[in-house]
């Protein structure tokens, strides 16, 4: 069965993606990080109002009282928050909160405010890979991949032995360098599964080890570019999402993404098209058929061409990969 990006748009529009499920804690967690178990995202019954809770920079609980939780408009405010007694207390610019057993009851002036915790999952999460689909990972081993040594990005030097594999999925050693798949790649479609662990993080998939989709925490941002943004892009060039689909630590994600390939004269060697991405992001479009005219720093150094391998990145923190597999397309 062709796998495609109107399927999964069909899924996503026939599913229920919002899920009304406590948000606090993460069953999965393996121990190793403190997780901030009042972070989520929270809306009222009506919809009208909601709040996402998250531990900032400074490990304090903030507060953002929103409309649309995942727009990257300004708050209605910001609060701050002090844990006691498994109560988290909330105050600022005028709103006070307080946060019991999956309720966050606000005050903002005579006006009370019950607010229930609230959960999205992805539609594609846990996607199986139709018949003849190329499989990167599902679990097991990671022989699809190799180390990548620096400045060499399109092949790999030796065995993927720096990542490891973990209950679940496969993990990004601090200090073992980026991988890189063993086979390359032309147009194609791309399901990836990953998730973060609580510490800030900046890594991303490299589409033929060029054209970067960042992975960041950007659950609680509220400007500049979200997580799945695309990077390695020389400005003006490509749109920051106006979107901000990042889900809380701990939860695994989902991108799917269509990519079709530079084009270019086989006589001259000369580019005649452009790269174009349609990204899904948690099974929202953050991105549709959008071109990409010029690369910039190593990946505009290393130039363009019509196959190559795909990146998984390691920059200097661990966060995961789980069920990652290709559909090639054939080229028009």
């Amino acid at each position: 069965m062709r796998h495609s990006i109107s399927r999964i748009m069909i899924i996503f529009m026939l599913m229920a993606p919002f899920l009304n499920l406590p948000s606090q804690g993460h069953p999965d967690h393996d121990g190793r990080l403190p997780l901030p178990v009042m972070a989520g995202d929270w809306t009222s019954a009506n919809g009208n109002l909601s709040a996402r809770i998250f531990l900032g920079e400074d490990s304090t609980y903030r507060c953002l009282i929103v409309r649309d939780l995942f727009s990257l408009e300004p708050p209605l405010a910001t609060l701050v928050g002090e844990e006691r007694d498994q109560v988290l207390y909330l105050q600022g610019e005028g709103w006070k909160g307080e946060v019991r057993e999956q309720n966050l009851l606000l005050e903002h002036g005579d006006e009370i405010i019950e607010l229930n915790a609230f959960s999205r999952v992805s539609p594609s999460l846990n996607e199986s890979p139709p018949q003849g689909a190329v499989i990167l990972f599902n679990g097991t081993g990671l022989e699809a991949f190799g180390k990548l040594e620096p400045k060499q990005w399109l092949v790999p030097s030796g065995p993927a032995d720096g990542w490891k594999v973990v209950p679940g999925g496969m993990e990004a050693v601090p200090g073992s360098g980026s991988i890189v798949t063993t086979r390359q790649f032309g147009d194609i479609f791309l399901h990836a599964e990953f998730r973060l662990l609580g510490a800030p993080t900046n890594g991303g998939i490299y589409l033929q080890s060029r054209y970067e989709v960042n992975i960041k925490d950007s659950f609680g941002q509220t400007e500049g570019a979200p997580c799945g943004a695309l990077g390695n892009v020389l400005e003006p060039g490509i749109p920051v999402p106006t979107m901000n689909m990042a889900s809380p630590p701990m939860c695994w994600q989902t991108f799917d993404i269509e990519f079709r390939a530079p084009r270019f004269d086989p006589s001259t060697g000369e580019k005649t098209e452009n790269a174009r991405i349609t990204l899904l992001y948690n099974g929202v479009m953050i991105y549709d058929d959008v071109e990409i005219q010029k690369l910039k720093g190593a990946a505009g150094r290393l130039g363009e061409a019509p196959r190559g391998p795909l990146y998984l990145q390691e920059h200097g923190t661990a966060y995961q990969f789980r069920n990652i597999w290709i559909v090639e397309r054939e080229a028009e």
